[in-house]
């Protein structure tokens, strides 16, 4: 696998660079970069499969290189500092990122989702810039990816997600429900800002989705679907305080 590694710190090209030597010792660092017009050139010289991309560069983003490169079809994996923003948008469009300073570990881990990846590059995009425009408050379009496809859906169309050993269970508005690669755990960390609520250790629901609290017969909530979902004892209080919230 032929890599490229675009960043506008040398010690960051080569610490990336001699870490896949340890962890990925079939993937060929080809070339390096230190901008985004050196990188454009350097990935139409070399045509790699992996690309390392940083954020933040001295003549311009790592998102105004994916721009002039409306069809690109290698694997991208961003590299970032702390950027709050940034890291959740990558988060909804189910794109790969490492933190400086890279951890070996992750880079290996990063590896292999690589490795078992087939992403659609334009879909991925396409989420990963529209949420990048996004307020705080708007409803954010999210990458779900299944075992033959990736869906774009907006949050407000989840009702409700449920666990599924370490899948996660969709269920939308007027759509089947999806069976998506990706814990219980990434998914309260992903939706949990936007109006969501894990209210047991297998449920996490969209709390402008809920259409009854009954008390009764055990805590638990209706859902607009018909769907009940039951309450943690423990996250009684949490449920009414968030619902006064909204």
């Amino acid at each position: 696998m032929k890599a490229v590694i675009i960043d506008d710190e040398k010690n960051a090209r080569n610490t990336v660079t001699s870490m896949l030597t340890m962890v990925a010792n079939d993937i060929e660092v080809v070339a390096q970069a230190n901008g985004v017009e050196t990188g454009l050139k350097t990935i139409e010289q070399h045509v790699p499969d992996l690309v390392f991309l940083d954020i933040h560069m001295k003549d311009g983003t790592g998102f105004d290189l994916l721009r002039r490169l409306p069809n690109y079809h290698f694997a991208l994996v961003f590299l970032t500092a702390h950027d709050n923003y940034a890291l959740e948008a990558f988060r909804f469009a189910a794109i790969d990122y490492l933190l400086k300073p890279v951890d070996p570990d992750e880079l290996e881990k990063t590896i292999e989702r690589v490795r078992q990846q087939k992403p659609d590059n334009q879909k991925v995009m396409e989420v990963l810039l529209e949420n990048m425009q996004k307020t705080s408050s708007s409803p954010r379009k999210i990458a779900l990816k299944t075992s033959d496809a990736i869906h774009l859906i907006y949050s407000d169309e989840i009702i409700h997600c449920e666990s599924a050993d370490n899948y996660t269970r969709f269920f939308l508005n007027n759509q089947k429900p999806l069976l998506v690669s990706q814990s219980m755990k990434s998914t309260e960390e992903m939706l949990t800002p936007l109006g969501f609520l894990r209210v047991h250790q297998s449920h996490l629901i969209n709390l402008s989705q809920i259409s009854k609290i009954d008390r009764k017969n055990g805590y638990h909530v209706e859902m607009t679907d018909g769907t009940e979902v039951p309450v943690a004892v423990r996250k009684k209080d949490m449920l009414m305080k968030r619902l006064e919230e909204l």
